[in-house]
């Protein structure tokens, strides 16, 4: 993730195949990781706050609006209308899906992790856990488990997915890394 240098809002490929930038191409100011991810890729740490440049003295957010985030438990009720959307490797190039609501969760082996089963493929690391109806992100979805241990909730649901939550103990952090007071 470390060589890119711009971000390009609501991109998709359209019936063509041509990669539309709807909301234009915005060049990164500042990325910032834990020292733990830098150093050993501690997955509990495998996040990233991105700051954009204003273009043409227009912020970004001005453009495609604002979402919060707000901090969670493992466990916590507000994850029952979460939502991954991203770029997954299993469609062409360039083409956003969503998920769907993800209905089961767990925890994970550390306090800011856990476990999943929204509708994503390896390529989706890096995805927020959004709740489009109060445009509060959550946490990062970071790895999806094809091949290893699989988990299970209360309900015997299999769980094969990761995330980070935006937890009391690194929410500090992130809002530093943004600049938020």
């Amino acid at each position: 993730w470390s060589d890119y240098k711009t971000f390009a809002p609501g991109r998709y490929l359209s019936y063509d195949g041509d990669v539309i930038n709807p909301y234009g191409v915005w060049e990164f100011q500042s990325r910032t990781v834990f020292y733990s991810w830098a150093q050993n890729h501690a997955i509990e740490h495998d996040m990233a706050v991105i700051k954009t440049k204003p273009k043409d003295g227009v912020n970004i957010g001005d453009v495609v609006g604002w979402l919060s985030i707000a901090p969670v438990t493992n466990v916590s009720r507000d994850l029952k209308n979460v939502t991954i959307t991203g770029y997954p490797n299993d469609k062409d190039k360039g083409e956003m899906w969503t998920s769907g609501e993800c209905s089961h969760f767990a925890e994970g082996t550390h306090h800011v992790l856990i476990t999943h089963d929204c509708d994503t493929v390896t390529t989706n690391s890096g995805s927020a856990l959004l709740d489009i109806e109060h445009r509060t992100v959550y946490g990062v979805h970071v790895e999806t488990d094809l091949y290893e241990s699989i988990h299970y909730n209360s309900t015997n649901k299999q769980l094969k997915n990761t995330a980070v939550i935006l937890h009391d103990t690194n929410f500090a952090s992130i809002k530093r890394f943004s600049g938020v007071p």
